[in-house]
C-alpha cells in the first residue's frame, strides 16, 4: 500500500490560493466521503486550517492516484489546479 500526501501552505501559497482551497467544517464530511470513493483510493484524510490545506491518501498503487487527489481538490473547490 502506497501513501499520498499533497497540499499547500502559507509557505507556498498566498492566502487567497488558500482561502478557495480551505473546507470549511459544514463541507469537510462530504469531501472525505467523495475522496475515499474516488477510483484507487482506500483510505483518505483532509486536513483544512487557516494556514494549510493537505490531503493524504492509500492507494495500492501510484500510478494515476497523485492526479486523482488533485482533481479531487480542484472538483471540491471548483479550482483549475
Amino acid at each position: 500500500m502506497k501513501l499520498l500526501i499533497t497540499g499547500l501552505s502559507h509557505h507556498t501559497a498566498p492566502v487567497e490560493v488558500r482561502e478557495r482551497l480551505a473546507f470549511e467544517e459544514n463541507t469537510l464530511l462530504e469531501a472525505l466521503d467523495r475522496l475515499r470513493r474516488r477510483p484507487g483510493m482506500i483510505e483518505g484524510m483532509i486536513l483544512s486550517t487557516c494556514n494549510r490545506v493537505e490531503i493524504y491518501g492509500t492507494t495500492p498503487s501510484v500510478n494515476g492516484n497523485v492526479h486523482n487527489i488533485f482533481q479531487h481538490l480542484s472538483g471540491s473547490k471548483k479550482a483549475d489546479l
